[in-house]
């Protein structure tokens, strides 16, 4: 009876210890898979051998809009990082961009730094122009998302404007925080696509995004909370037996 007493507390243990993480991987899972079938995203770009890419152009046209990105150089260039520092590599320029939907302006200008690397595209990690369209209502959709902290601000602290646009011309715009992130699903997931978010992120919890081992989440969570599944279920079952074999004496 100890032995058995003994083995039920492990095995609440396992399952206690293990169920918020679980619950976290799990809720992560099901949010990314219901976003996935709902929306198909794209880049709007493509270059010049017809293959989507990370913008790389000052003017597209897309859903029968154009879209234009106007710089002004303010004078400033980014900081260095020891990469650049190690690789030899001049800072890239710090410019307001203004967004303009067939002649008229979007949203208001804000800084954005250029890439100082010939890959990735021009505006690498701080702007991109998705096309998304929804299965559920059938809308084709023009995202513009930019981030509108920089490198120095830490993720916690990132923030990034959101706009969206219809095949009417009719334009919507949000700011979105890394606090608030978790009432917008799709914006999360055109960020993680883009690559603007500066880092990847999770929908509520930024646990899938550290780097996979055979501890986490192999081992805990999931054989951890599965070995407090399976003694419970044992011990359900021998109390189970033990219980028809006192019935059967006692016929």
């Amino acid at each position: 009876m100890k032995k058995m007493h003994f083995c039920t507390g492990i095995g609440l243990l396992l399952i206690v210890i293990s169920a918020y993480p679980v619950f976290v991987l799990l809720r992560e899972n099901i949010i990314d898979h219901n976003v996935t079938n709902r929306y198909d995203i794209h880049y709007a770009y493509q270059d010049k051998q017809g293959y989507e890419h990370a913008i790389d152009t000052q003017n597209i046209n897309i859903l029968n809009h154009h879209i234009r990105i106007i710089e002004a150089k303010t004078g400033k260039h980014a900081p260095l990082t020891s990469w650049d520092k190690d690789e030899n590599v001049p800072a890239g320029e710090i410019v307001n961009i203004q967004y303009q939907l067939d002649g008229r302006d979007l949203s208001s200008p804000s800084e954005v730094w250029l890439s100082n690397r010939e890959r990735g595209g021009r505006y690498f990690s701080w702007l991109e122009i998705l096309t998304v369209k929804d299965r559920k209502t059938d809308q084709n959709l023009v995202y513009i998302v930019q981030r509108i902290t920089d490198d120095q601000i830490s993720l916690e602290k990132s923030k990034w404007k959101i706009i969206r646009i219809h095949q009417d011309g009719t334009v919507k715009e949000k700011l979105l925080s890394y606090s608030d992130r978790s009432k917008d699903p799709l914006s999360v997931k055109l960020l993680n696509f883009s690559y603007v978010g500066g880092n990847s992120m999770g929908y509520h919890s930024d646990m899938y995004e550290v780097i996979p081992n055979v501890i986490f989440p192999l081992l805990y969570p999931l054989i951890t909370v599965a070995v407090g599944c399976a003694i419970m279920i044992g011990i359900l079952i021998i109390v189970i037996v033990q219980k028809i074999k006192g019935v059967r004496k006692s016929i």
